[in-house]
């Protein structure tokens, strides 16, 4: 009797291993897919931090422009020039930020086989960018401020 009890376990127990390696099998590929998913969430994560310092720099940028160039008539044209370029160096500073945080982040996904944009691209429009921002300084300094708000 104890043998047939002993047996009827032993038969219990090997079905609940097979159904437990089942499970853990799926449960490992689900797991790879969820880091799958994860690994390339990262991948836009970083593109989006990339797009979010280009925004900035730009944003950055057109100020120091503004600045400098509308509201230099009001009577310290050497104060707002000063805030205007810089303003142009920091966007031109956050340009130079968000390739290098995209190319340091890229280079730590691209062995786990993440897609993402070449960081070749990336460096150039960046380059394009940097080369606006000498533009935006050279044209800050040309022709002084605009004379849009006239004193009374």
């Amino acid at each position: 009797m104890e043998q047939q009890e002993t047996a009827t376990q032993n038969v219990e127990i090997k079905k609940r291993t097979r159904t437990n390696v089942r499970l853990a099998r799926a449960r490992t590929s689900l797991a790879e897919e969820r880091t799958d998913w994860a690994l390339k969430r990262s991948g836009q994560a970083a593109e989006r931090t990339y797009s979010a310092w280009v925004r900035t720099g730009l944003a950055a940028e057109a100020s120091g422009l503004g600045i400098a160039k509308l509201l230099g008539s009001l009577g310290v044209p050497t104060l707002t020039l000063a805030i205007g370029a810089l303003f142009i160096i920091v966007g031109a500073g956050a340009y130079v930020f968000a390739f290098w945080s995209y190319y340091r982040r890229a280079r730590e996904l691209k062995p786990a086989g993440v897609d993402m944009p070449s960081a070749g691209w990336m460096g150039g429009i960046v380059a394009l960018l940097l080369a606006s921002s000498v533009i935006a300084f050279v044209l800050l300094f040309v022709n002084g401020p605009l004379d849009v708000l006239p004193l009374p």
